[in-house]
């Protein structure tokens, strides 16, 4: 599914990716030092810097997955669990779209 994001031509591009300007894989930072993108908060900083030794070779892509229990029958005893998944490179433009083309 992360291959299948990744190359697509109409969400792959730049103004819907969560990066920094001029390096694409360096570190992000918002350009208005607020939070705002999942990629804004203190998580991903903690976590580029556990994970990025190198960052001219090393790219942190985080995946977010989500999960939702739907229960299938009154008592309750037969239930689903679904899975969803993204990534936080796209913005929440982007993942706003998603979202509710699935409503």
């Amino acid at each position: 599914m992360l291959a299948l994001l990744s190359n697509d031509p109409t969400i792959n591009q730049k103004e819907n990716l969560v990066v920094s300007s001029p390096n694409w894989f360096s570190q992000y930072k918002p350009t208005d030092n607020r939070f705002g993108e999942v990629n804004s908060g203190t998580w991903y900083t903690t976590a580029y810097n556990n994970c990025i030794k190198d960052p001219n070779t090393d790219f942190l892509c985080p995946i977010i997955l989500a999960s939702d229990k739907t229960t299938l029958s009154e008592i309750g005893d037969l239930h689903m669990d679904t899975i969803f998944m993204t990534t936080s490179l796209f913005n929440l433009k982007v993942c706003a779209y998603f979202i509710l083309s699935k409503i």
